[in-house]
């Protein structure tokens, strides 16, 4: 026998629903399993800035789709409460930056958690005004490239400042490192170990 409860929702409220199955006959017994139906968009509001997130499949973790700011530096949170009030101990990991997240805001630096492992093309195209990208934090995050033209970083400032923990890609042509003489070029300026 399955019994399904409060097993829908609205597209966006988290809704608890239950599973159980109980055994018939020589299989006695009874298992019941609660889950979250998600939706799979949620906003949350910190410091005045708005953060659409979305759900990343199969993971129960969410990446930032959007960000409406009103202050000019944004410090992306590691977890989000898509339901604090009804499921207060309910908490989704952020681990990625959708294209377009950061896609023409004034914002003038970015803080990304520890938890952040993928950063997709054009996260913050034409965000022109963007002069800091801390991702020190970051370990599980390498970048295939850090050019200024292409990928996760295309449209930022030439003069940025990108933070990163060591996790330079192979090859990469512009790295700064601390304390070291090998300034290779002047698109993009990088730090690889900040002590």
């Amino acid at each position: 026998e399955l019994n399904y409860t409060n097993n829908t929702g609205t597209a966006t409220t988290v809704t608890e629903a239950t599973v159980e199955i109980k055994g018939i006959g020589i299989y006695s017994g009874t298992v019941s399993k609660k889950f979250y139906i998600m939706p799979t968009e949620m906003t949350e509001t910190k410091d005045g800035n708005t953060i659409k997130f979305v759900l990343n499949d199969k993971t129960n973790t969410v990446s930032v789709k959007q960000i409406t700011p009103t202050t000019k530096d944004i410090v992306v949170p590691a977890t989000i409460k898509p339901d604090a009030t009804n499921f207060p101990s309910l908490e989704l990991t952020v681990t990625g930056i959708k294209a377009g997240a950061f896609n023409n805001t004034t914002i003038n630096s970015v803080t990304l958690p520890e938890t952040i492992t993928d950063i997709e093309d054009d996260a913050f195209l034409r965000a022109t005004n963007l002069h800091w990208i801390d991702a020190s934090e970051a370990t599980g995050y390498t970048p295939a490239s850090l050019s200024r033209t292409s990928g996760a970083f295309n449209g930022i400032n030439k003069r940025s400042l990108i933070f990163l923990n060591g996790m330079i890609p192979s090859g990469e042509n512009y790295v700064y490192k601390v304390g070291a003489d090998n300034y290779q070029s002047d698109e993009l300026v990088i730090y690889d170990d900040i002590n």
